[in-house]
């Protein structure tokens, strides 16, 4: 592996085998893809019982903090300002679901 930092002594070596039906297999590909992981990486992070969390895409929580932005100076508007706070709390809580943080309070 270039760029590893393991030492050459330290490979992994043995195969185990897993039949799956082709459905199966395309959904656990789709799902590696989405955490930015191998199929071998994958099925490792399950069997160990490591969480598994999916690489999002930078510019959709850009946008989200956009959209949050506005919806902050929305609720300088009284008649905005109560519809405003709600939508503003559950895009703060889809930012930090996609990113992998717990969700602080709104501010």
């Amino acid at each position: 592996m270039p760029g590893s930092r393991r030492s050459e002594k330290r490979r992994r070596s043995a195969q185990t085998q897993l039949r799956l039906y082709p459905e199966e297999r395309d959904r656990y590909a789709a799902e590696a893809a989405v955490a930015g992981l191998t199929l071998a990486a994958l099925a490792r992070k399950r069997l160990a019982q490591q969480h598994v969390v999916a690489r999002v895409d930078a510019e959709l929580i850009n946008e989200l903090r956009r959209i949050g932005g506005l919806l902050k100076a929305a609720m300088h508007k009284p008649w905005l300002a109560q519809d405003a706070r709600r939508a503003r709390a559950e895009i703060g809580a889809a930012i930090a679901h996609l990113g992998g943080h717990p969700a602080g309070p709104a501010r």
